[in-house]
């Protein structure tokens, strides 16, 4: 499965106005899986998410998006904006709409140039057992932009459940992969209820999960 991962990046002041606009405009983009904005960190960030069977599919939604003039209808608004595709490891099943978290971990590593066949083939390995510790929902690598990065989703009940199993992880399959990263990022990801947007997930008709959620972003750099 091929996803598309947009970063929008937001003039000050204006990103409640912003996600007010989305909510009228994301139900009706094919594919959408999550709608999530950062709290702490870069600010003014929201990160969309939207799954295409092919990257032909992708890459005319974005055409379509970028010649409207208004792109997400939030045209207004926008500083800047990056498109990237991304594939899921080959074993992972697809993202599918669902009641997860409510608080994700989103984890964004960069490898070496010869980092991601091994690093498929570790977590083949490996991700079955991790998961006994808590569920993944997606592992996924980028095949356009900067290349060589690999993105996974845990979601967590709550924030002690993410330390517990934090802790219970250590020696799964972290340790391993560092050697191959020279960046790795942190995001963690939860419900704020003032949101202007949906608080709780919620499956729409279609099947799509349209969710605000809120993010506490610490960025990790390690240079190997």
């Amino acid at each position: 499965m091929h996803y598309d991962v947009a970063i929008i990046t937001v003039r000050p002041g204006t990103e409640q106005k912003a996600l007010a606009r989305l909510k009228e405009t994301l139900p009706s983009s094919d594919g959408l899986l999550a709608c999530w904005c950062s709290d702490i960190g870069a600010l003014n960030r929201i990160l969309l998410i939207r799954a295409a069977p092919d990257i032909t599919r992708i890459h005319a939604e974005r055409e379509k998006i970028l010649r409207s003039g208004n792109p997400f209808g939030v045209g207004e608004y926008i500083a800047a904006t990056s498109m990237d595709t991304y594939v899921s490891l080959p074993f992972m099943p697809p993202v599918t709409a669902g009641q997860y978290g409510p608080v994700f971990e989103v984890r964004t590593y960069v490898f070496k140039p010869d980092g991601v066949a091994p690093t498929i083939e570790l977590w083949r390995e490996w991700a079955p057992r991790r998961a006994t510790v808590s569920p993944l929902l997606a592992a996924m690598h980028s095949i356009t932009g900067t290349v060589t990065r690999f993105m996974h989703i845990w979601p967590y009940a709550g924030l002690a459940a993410r330390i517990i199993s934090l802790r219970c992880s250590r020696t799964f399959i972290f340790p391993q992969t560092f050697p191959r990263c020279v960046e790795t990022r942190r995001r963690l990801m939860g419900v704020r209820p003032h949101d202007p947007l949906l608080v709780q997930p919620s499956i729409s008709k279609q099947g799509r999960v349209f969710s605000r959620r809120s993010c506490l972003h610490r960025q990790q750099e390690s240079v190997r």
